[in-house]
């Protein structure tokens, strides 16, 4: 009896096995109710994540702009950069042919060509080598490298301005040159489209060949498709041409030539 009135007593004074139960199903409550409430608490700031990505996405979005092919911005383009008419007739092929030209690949003989335009009319006397090139770099960009050519370059090919590397500066000169060129590869642009200042004009380019037995125009450069004769009006043959994209960049406010590259 003794016995049993200490068990009594231990039971009610101790923590008996039923309490700690107790304890375990309260604890694991307890990390339930926390896990719950840090979900509740998480879920407006996942809300107002996803808000702010939508946010960031619509901000992104491109800008699309596409201009009228007669739009002054863009239709003198291709033919700002199109130079070299003494060298080669058919000059335009420099840069429609059958692979990719980028900016880099102007010759220096071509790039020359469009300083010289620019400062021509002006008959300015002297022109630093640094005023000449950035004024070819607003057309062919501000990473392209112009070499100045040599004094024999210049006067095998007639240069206005000749370069003297003692002084760097280009010093006009007048020259008795001239020549005309027949019909000749050229273009019609068909698209002109801007994406955040990328600029992609779609052309129609038709190729002019002189060689015997195959006088006339070609849908492509290999010259294998005869598409019409030197006496034809050629506004019909465009569109038998090749299809051929030209991109330019914003820079400064200006396009310059990115590459040209045909669309197979």
């Amino acid at each position: 009896m003794e016995e049993e009135k200490k068990e009594i007593q231990k039971t009610k004074n101790g923590f008996g096995p039923g309490f700690m139960v107790i304890l375990v199903v309260l604890f694991l409550i307890g990390i339930g109710l926390g896990f719950a409430a840090s979900k509740i608490l998480d879920e407006p700031v996942k809300k107002d994540n996803t808000e702010e990505k939508e946010k960031k996405k619509e901000e992104k979005e491109p800008v699309v702009t596409t201009y009228a092919v007669t739009d002054e911005k863009v239709a003198n383009l291709i033919k700002n950069i199109d130079v070299g008419a003494l060298e080669n007739c058919n000059g335009f092929e420099d840069y429609a042919n059958d692979k990719k030209v980028e900016s880099k690949d102007v010759s220096s003989l071509k790039a020359y060509r469009i300083g010289e335009r620019e400062f021509y009319d002006s008959k300015k006397q002297s022109v630093s080598l640094d005023e000449f090139t950035k004024a070819i770099q607003k057309y062919l960009g501000k990473d392209y490298k112009y070499v100045p050519l040599t004094d024999g370059d210049e006067k095998d090919r007639c240069m206005s301005y000749v370069y003297d590397e003692s002084t760097k500066t280009h010093n006009f000169q007048q020259t008795a040159c001239g020549g005309t060129c027949g019909p000749t590869t050229d273009y019609k642009l068909v698209k002109a489209v801007d994406t955040d200042g990328v600029l992609k004009l779609d052309v129609k380019v038709i190729f002019a060949s002189y060689e015997d037995g195959k006088m006339g125009y070609y849908s492509d450069y290999s010259k294998t498709s005869k598409i019409g004769t030197f006496e034809e009006s050629v506004d019909p043959l465009y569109d038998k041409g090749a299809d051929y994209q030209f991109t330019f960049k914003l820079e400064d406010g200006n396009y310059v030539f990115v590459s040209s590259e045909p669309v197979k």
